[in-house]
């Protein structure tokens, strides 16, 4: 689970992205 290679990075921006698209949900 070491992101070394900077894919740790990608990962992180990609989890925020769906922690916004979940917090949209459940305001709707």
């Amino acid at each position: 689970m070491a992101g070394a290679s900077g894919g740790g990075e990608k990962d992180l921006k990609t989890r925020m992205d769906v922690v916004m698209h979940l917090s949209e949900k459940e305001q709707l």
